[in-house]
């Protein structure tokens, strides 16, 4: 979901006052604008109340949620979906149990729901400034106490209560598994490659504005004036200090709330080379593997395993000639215990460059959003 935010320099009364972060409010018109409808269908809430709209269908979720059946029972694992999204919910929760946030979920919860056309509520992350601190407060690192907080947590009427309720029902568990898998592995979002890329993105933004902040407030904590040397020190230690070692200590917390499988998913390999997706040359061999137990696999964008657990797919048995593109899904099966899901498309034949690509259609200031701006090539 999409927040449009920038940095900008802040004087007040011809006063600099340094570098402010400013971003779009989760309110209804944010919603409107981005989800469609009227501003007087929309539920907006955070971790006390609605702001817009009413609490009617939050109290409902979580009164289905604290059923005494449990959210086990098949009839309440269905009834939670009327209103949340698990996949959304999943991501929703990885994103702070990965980075730790500290003020979440006691506070700082941004959610909002279609009440006219019903939807399912949307999760949203908000005011998390404190995130990372305990990668350099606190000497445990790598130990539980310190990066443990957040998987544990269970907020009475908060996100993570429903979460929490929900780990009891197996098809939740695997759900989470599959985005854990999704985001933690190849490449994925999560990955610690792709975390310092977006972490070095960020700090670029910045860069060119730590001079003037800290000539601005530098020595606001120590008689010492912080330099932009410090900064930059500050953000390689969150580097190596975070990013470098986070996502195997996450996916081992996550094993240990029963939300990670130990049953290794399948890798896959083009001609025999590992590769997770992408171009491959018309005829290339897809090849799958996992170091213990049986790979099911589909073609079709389908499952391989059905809800309950019976086997869908196919058994992986030899290599599979690509003569099209194909959405390849795979889980291992070992023991009864079925792996998380490894996902990827593959496209087949020439590969798009320079010489053989045409801008086909532009879109350039659209009469009514600006977000509908395109460019099709």
């Amino acid at each position: 979901k999409r927040q449009v935010q920038r940095y900008a320099h802040l004087y007040i009364n011809g006063w600099y006052w340094g570098v402010f972060h400013i971003f779009e409010r989760i309110e209804d018109d944010y919603m409107v604008e981005y989800f469609g409808g009227n501003e007087d269908a929309w539920d907006v809430r955070d971790h006390i109340g609605p702001f817009d709209g009413n609490g009617a269908a939050w109290d409902a979720t979580f009164a289905i949620a604290d059923d005494p059946a449990g959210m086990a029972d098949a009839a309440n694992y269905a009834a939670i979906q009327e209103y949340v999204d698990l996949v959304d919910l999943a991501d929703y929760m990885l994103v702070h149990f990965y980075s730790n946030s500290d003020d979440w979920d006691q506070n700082n919860v941004r959610a909002a729901r279609n009440r006219v056309d019903p939807d399912t509520w949307k999760f949203f992350c908000w005011d998390q400034e404190r995130t990372l601190l305990n990668s350099l407060s606190t000497p445990d690192v790598n130990g539980a106490r310190a990066i443990d907080k957040d998987t544990n947590t269970n907020t009475r009427m908060g996100p993570t209560h429903v979460h929490q309720r929900l780990r009891s029902n197996p098809e939740y568990r695997l759900l989470f598994a599959d985005r854990v898998h999704r985001h933690c592995f190849n490449g994925g979002a999560l990955t610690p490659a792709r975390a310092a890329e977006i972490w070095d993105l960020r700090a670029a933004e910045l860069r060119p504005a730590i001079a003037a902040e800290s000539a601005r407030w530098g020595d606001l904590h120590d008689a010492v004036a912080n330099k932009p040397a410090d900064w930059e020190a500050q953000v390689a230690a969150e580097k190596s200090g975070w990013f470098d070692i986070r996502t195997p200590i996450l996916v081992s917390l996550l094993q240990a709330r029963g939300l990670y499988p130990s049953v290794d998913p399948p890798s896959f390999a083009i001609d025999g080379a590992p590769q997770h997706g992408g171009p491959t040359p018309s005829g290339a061999l897809l090849g799958m593997s996992a170091p213990a137990g049986t790979v099911y696999y589909t073609l079709d964008g389908s499952d391989p395993r059905a809800p309950g657990g019976a086997v869908r797919g196919i058994r992986f048995t030899t290599d599979l000639v690509l003569d099209q593109p194909v959405t390849a899904k795979a889980r291992t099966l070992n023991g009864g215990e079925w792996s998380a899901l490894s996902e990827a498309q593959f496209s087949v034949g020439t590969a798009a460059r320079a010489g053989n690509l045409v801008v086909s259609e532009l879109m350039y200031q659209p009469a009514l959003l600006a977000e509908e701006e395109y460019l099709e090539v």
